[in-house]
This record gives structure tokens, C-alpha cells and sequence, in this order.
């Protein structure tokens, strides 16, 4: 699995289960999908880059085990990824 991969994985899971917001840390993401948590913080900054999801502190600058708040602006999102939203 790679950056934009495991970047859309995370996008399915806010979809699936209508979450705006996830806190929880790399090193617990990393854990949930099974892969190393500098692929996690690539992952979290391409969604970050795309505009659609906002990350504090960013990944790339916290430790892998600091609690992040990664949020998805689903208005933003929708407009940007052809009408999904969460529920769809």
C-alpha cells in the first residue's frame, strides 16, 4: 500500500461511517491498517494538500504517538469528489 492508497482508505472510512472528525494518533491508525506510521503521516498530508481535510497538529511535524485531530469538510469534499457525501 502506498501514500494514496492508504489516503483513500481513510477517505472511505470518514465516508462509511459519516464521521467529521477522527482523534487518535499515527501510531493508532498505523495499528488499524496494518502499515508503518511515516506512511500514516504521508497519507494524512495528501488529504491535507487536497484542501478537503484539515489535520492539527500536522502529521509531519508531531510525534507519532501525539493525539491529532483530523477533520473533513464534507461541502468542501463533495464539490471536489463528484457529489459523495456521507450516507452515499
Amino acid at each position: 500500500m502506498d501514500a494514496r492508497e492508504l489516503a483513500d482508505a481513510l477517505i472511505r472510512r470518514f465516508v462509511d461511517v459519516a464521521i467529521t472528525t477522527y482523534l487518535g494518533s499515527v501510531d493508532e491508525l498505523a495499528t488499524g491498517f496494518g502499515v508503518d506510521p511515516t506512511l500514516v503521516a504521508d497519507a494524512i498530508g495528501l488529504l491535507v494538500e487536497s484542501g478537503d481535510f484539515t489535520c492539527e497538529p500536522h502529521p509531519a511535524s508531531a510525534d507519532p504517538a501525539t493525539e491529532l485531530t483530523l477533520s473533513i469538510d464534507w461541502d468542501r469534499f463533495a464539490e471536489n469528489q463528484l457529489g459523495i457525501k456521507p450516507g452515499n
